[in-house]
């Protein structure tokens, strides 16, 4: 490991690699991108908006008593990503990142059915909401077990 580093430090100052803008050249660029991107993902996609309003949208949906069905998604938040970075020892990366994909297709099938129907009542609404929020999770979460395990 120490070698391997001490490489890395070589092969950086004979190719100019090294003072503050570093991070942005060679193999450094790529290794920032792959960091970079489930944070950029996740903002482009509005999952910090999901979160900070998910009350005012569960309660705009219908639901009866929303700051509940917002610690519930927070929870089951929370579960996930502790279960995911004990399960990416056992399992694997390939498998969490590309399972989640496919639940993600299928949420988005499920956002494109419940679409279709009547959906200003509180139920299908709330369903709605919950399938949206489901698969805007799922894919940048898949993208945060790829990405974090790989750099």
């Amino acid at each position: 490991m120490t070698n391997t580093i001490e490489a890395e430090i070589e092969l950086a100052r004979q190719n100019n690699e090294i003072g503050l803008f570093a991070v942005f050249q060679g193999q450094n660029r790529l290794r920032f991108l792959i960091a970079a991107w489930p944070k950029i993902t996740q903002q482009l996609v509005g999952l910090t908006v999901f979160n900070t309003f998910a009350t005012y949208f569960f309660q705009y949906a219908g639901n009866k008593d929303p700051f509940l069905v917002t610690v519930i998604l927070g929870c089951v938040q929370l579960l996930s990503m502790l279960l995911t970075a004990v399960m990416s020892d056992t399992i694997g990366r390939r498998p969490l990142t590309v399972y989640p994909y496919g639940v993600t297709a299928l949420s988005l099938l499920a956002l494109g059915v419940i679409g279709c129907f009547d959906y200003t009542k509180p139920s299908i609404s709330s369903l709605l909401v919950c399938t949206h929020i489901n698969t805007t999770n799922r894919f940048t979460n898949a993208d945060v077990k790829r990405c974090s395990s790989r750099v």
